[in-house]
């Protein structure tokens, strides 16, 4: 959204309303237009389902908006599907994100300076200023400090959060239905509390994903790399995910909410060799060692759910899961 509007002042300024809070809602629907306007088409439909596949644009107003090309296509089509996404994949984002060399999991909640996003300059942008222009990042929320402005961005709902990480793992590795398919049956695995079967579908997973990236050394490690793939996997599914999250004592590498349950996990990496077995063995009682000592899962305890260590060792030389070690607080 970036439009501009002229008011006869005596000096023709122009103004940017892309975000101002007075025109917060002009470009999408509101839930009060879904409850009237369209409220005919809403029989047989998943009110919370709508909300969580389509809402969620924010522009400083008081209400989300929903992408007005999904709601429609949805009311003709009857089903939820990526429908904005398909009508035209956004390749320009994934080849300035490998170019800049910018993680996956450095797309989503983002904080910036106010005046990167409004202003928009061909040739001096940021990654995150394209992302929100384009519609795959939208503004969480506004921080006021001293003399500064922030904005929070992540995505704004599901279907572009699913699709455009599906889309990034197919751009960068060919295999994005794979990975997508892939989610479904590690969540699933998680839910159950099926370690062997999470552990067992990464394994199998991993071997059949290009390392181009890594080759060109787009992600620094090994470790990097794996950690974005399974970012990506997990991201096409509707779990909720936290990713690289700052506590007190350090950031931790992963934390997945799902099934009433809160599964941390952590990636360590091994470059084998003699004594790999004791290696591994180190790595996984160091990754387990870290959670537990830097407090990743301590802020999920008032959840009152179960809460899953996850460690993880990567072998470099292997490109692959070498084996995982689970706890339960």
């Amino acid at each position: 959204m970036f439009s501009k509007t002229s008011f006869s002042s005596g000096l023709n300024n122009l103004i940017n309303i892309s975000i101002s809070p007075r025109y917060a809602t002009i470009c999408g629907y509101t839930d009060h237009d879904l409850d009237t306007v369209f409220a005919p088409e809403l029989e047989g439909l998943d009110r919370h389902r709508i909300r969580t596949w389509y809402n969620g644009y924010n522009w400083l107003g008081e209400e989300k908006l929903y992408n007005p090309h999904d709601i429609l296509h949805l009311f003709y089509e009857r089903e939820y599907s990526e429908h904005w996404f398909q009508s035209g994949e956004p390749s320009y984002l994934y080849r300035m994100l490998e170019q800049k060399k910018v993680s996956p999991m450095k797309v989503e909640n983002r904080v910036v300076d106010a005046s990167s996003v409004a202003k928009f300059a061909l040739g001096k942008f940021s990654h995150e200023a394209l992302l929100f222009q384009s519609g795959y990042l939208t503004i969480t929320e506004k921080e006021v400090n001293e003399d500064n402005i922030l904005y929070h961005l992540d995505y704004p709902n599901y279907e572009v959060q699913r699709s455009f990480n599906k889309g990034f793992a197919d751009h960068l590795t060919g295999c994005g239905r794979e990975i997508a398919e892939a989610g479904n049956i590690l969540i699933q695995a998680l839910a159950e509390n099926e370690f062997s079967v999470f552990k067992d579908k990464i394994q199998k997973l991993l071997p059949n994903i290009p390392h181009a990236w890594h080759d060109s050394g787009g992600l620094g490690s090994c470790e990097s790399w794996q950690a974005s793939l399974l970012y990506m996997s997990f991201r096409t599914t509707p779990v909720e995910l936290a990713a690289e999250e700052m506590t007190r004592h350090g950031r931790s590498d992963m934390v997945l909410l799902h099934g009433n349950q809160v599964f941390v996990l952590e990636f360590k990496m091994v470059e084998g060799g003699e004594n790999s077995e004791e290696k591994v063995k180190k790595g996984l009682e160091e990754a387990i060692a870290q959670i537990r000592t830097r407090g990743y899962a301590e802020k999920y305890r008032d959840l009152d759910q179960p809460i899953h260590l996850i460690g993880m060792v990567f072998g470099e030389k292997d490109r692959n899961l070498l084996d995982i070690r689970v706890e339960k607080l």
